[in-house]
């Protein structure tokens, strides 16, 4: 096992768990280089900043894959699933050269598109864009099976108006599930 946590930023130019796991946490910007978790391992990726790759590097190879961090490069992977949190604006690119199903577990980009290819069958269990902006969707390429479960391509509304209203009921949806609210309170 590879387990690695930083106060500052991190470049881990090559990382290889024979049948392990590898787990970085950085308090600043992350940069990869060769990672690989053989033997089905999983990677975790978490930074405070954003997730760089080395120029040159071979593709991500893991069993599962989860990567939080405040945006990423293109990637190339060769994993079984993929989860990601991003948490600023950016389009996610993921190429996966592995032929076995990917599962992609939970994506959430608050306001770019994703665009993911496969070489083998691809399940979309959870895909969430927080936008639903001009130029921002989702794309899901696969050279086998395409399944696809909840993909929440951000929410539409016709006018300012009509904006604030929706986030408005979602808030006191939020607020009644919380319990801040009771069913019978009117809304905010």
């Amino acid at each position: 096992n590879v387990d690695l946590t930083s106060l500052g930023p991190v470049k881990l130019v090559n990382a290889v768990a024979a049948e392990g796991t590898i787990e970085i946490e950085a308090f600043g910007e992350l940069q990869v280089g060769n990672l690989s978790a053989g033997g089905g391992g999983d990677i975790e990726l978490t930074t405070t900043e954003a997730l760089k790759v080395i120029p040159g590097s071979a593709p991500i190879r893991a069993g599962d894959l989860q990567i939080n961090a405040t945006s990423v490069p293109p990637l190339t992977t060769d994993v079984r699933s993929l989860g990601l949190d991003i948490r600023q604006a950016g389009d996610v690119v993921i190429s996966n050269l592995g032929t076995a199903p990917l599962v992609l577990t939970d994506i959430v980009i608050p306001n770019g598109s994703l665009t993911a290819t496969t070489a083998g069958s691809l399940v979309a269990e959870r895909v969430v864009l927080g936008t639903n902006a001009e130029g921002k969707g989702v794309t899901l390429t696969s050279g086998g099976d395409l399944q696809i479960g909840v993909v929440n391509v951000g929410f539409y509304a016709a006018t300012e108006a009509g904006a604030d209203a929706l986030r408005l009921s979602l808030l006191n949806a939020t607020l009644r599930g919380a319990g801040v609210l009771r069913p019978a309170d009117a809304d905010l």
